[in-house]
């Protein structure tokens, strides 16, 4: 029985997920100042856009637009309650390993079983795969998440006998 016990247990370990926002994760005073500064961007470039149409100066007009894209981006940023579409993350468990690292790309999947050797360095993990090698940047990731990752690494790469050099 106690056997099972640990067996039961080791299986649990390996089947967790983590799953971490990266800087791009905003507090709800965070997303209140971007909603705020938003809308002051808009209406001071919207009011400027009337002034210079009333007066038929079409100077600043490009500029006008310009900043008006980006005060809606901040209200877009403001107003949205979920970024996980928009953040960093990384997602571990016993078959794969997810890995997003910057907000315009699609995330990265890497097959547990298509990993032949990890190399892991304090802020970086290098993985040879059948087919290539791919490299994990975790400087976005605080240290005390960045050692939590590297233990489940290391565990799922015990249980799978992949070879690790630090």
């Amino acid at each position: 029985m106690h056997h099972f016990a640990n067996f039961r247990k080791k299986n649990i370990y390996f089947m967790s997920k983590i799953y971490l926002s990266g800087a791009n994760s905003k507090t709800p005073k965070t997303r209140r100042l971007f909603l705020i500064i938003g809308v002051a961007v808009v209406s001071i470039f919207i009011s400027i856009i009337i002034v210079d149409f009333l007066r038929n100066d079409y100077d600043r007009i490009l500029f006008a637009i310009t900043n008006l894209i980006y005060g809606s981006v901040l209200i877009f940023i403001g107003a949205s309650k979920s970024y996980k579409k928009f953040n960093k993350f990384i997602e571990i468990d016993s078959q794969k390993i997810a890995f997003k690292s910057s907000a315009l790309k699609r995330p990265k999947i890497i097959n547990i079983q298509s990993i032949k050797q990890l190399i892991i360095k304090p802020a970086l993990i290098n993985c040879k795969l059948e087919n290539g090698f791919y490299e994990m940047n975790l400087g976005w990731v605080s240290y005390k998440d960045i050692q939590e990752i590297k233990e489940k690494i290391r565990a799922i790469a015990k249980g799978k006998a992949i070879k690790i050099i630090e």
